[in-house]
C-alpha cells in the first residue's frame, strides 16, 4: 500500500519479494503505487499504466541481478496520461519522529508527501506526476 521510492526500497516487502526472486535468477519488476488521501486510485487505469510499462519492460534484456522498481503516480481522473521515465533512486531517506509511549511502547511516522526529494530522482518524478522507471542492480 504505497509507493517505494527513493530509500524505500531498502525496506519495502514489495521490493523484497523481487529481490529475492533475483537473487534465485528469475526476473522481477516491483510495481507500486504512490496514494494520497485526497485521490482515490483507479485502478482500471493504473491496469493500462502497468501495460504500458510492460510493453517498454519486457523486449529488453535482462542482466544477473538486475530488476526495476516502478512507482505510479497518484493522479486525479481529469490528469493527463502520466509520461515513462527512468529514473534514478533519490538518496533521501523520508524523515520520521520517534516517541516512546506508554508499556515500552514506540511510535514512528512521518509525512511521505513531504520527503526530500532531489531534481530527476524516482522521488521527484512520481510526485511530480510521472511514472518513475528504476534500474535496480544487486551485483
Amino acid at each position: 500500500h504505497g509507493g517505494n521510492l527513493g530509500a524505500d526500497v531498502y525496506y519495502s516487502g514489495t521490493v523484497a519479494a523481487v529481490r529475492e526472486g533475483v537473487l534465485h535468477g528469475w526476473p522481477g519488476i516491483a510495481f507500486s503505487q504512490y496514494m494520497r488521501d485526497d485521490i482515490t486510485p483507479d485502478w482500471q487505469r493504473v491496469s493500462l499504466w502497468v501495460a504500458r510499462v510492460l510493453e517498454l519492460l519486457l523486449p529488453k534484456p535482462v542482466l544477473p541481478g538486475q530488476f526495476y522498481n516502478v512507482n505510479f503516480p497518484a493522479l486525479t481522473a481529469a490528469a493527463d496520461e502520466p509520461e515513462i521515465v527512468f529514473t534514478p533512486l533519490d538518496p533521501n531517506p523520508l524523515p520520521l519522529s520517534y516517541r516512546h509511549e506508554e508499556n515500552d511502547r514506540h511510535h514512528y511516522d512521518g509525512v511521505y508527501a513531504a520527503r526530500p526529494r532531489k531534481p530527476g530522482s524516482d522521488v521527484d518524478t512520481c510526485f511530480g506526476g510521472r511514472i518513475s522507471v528504476t534500474d535496480i542492480r544487486l551485483f
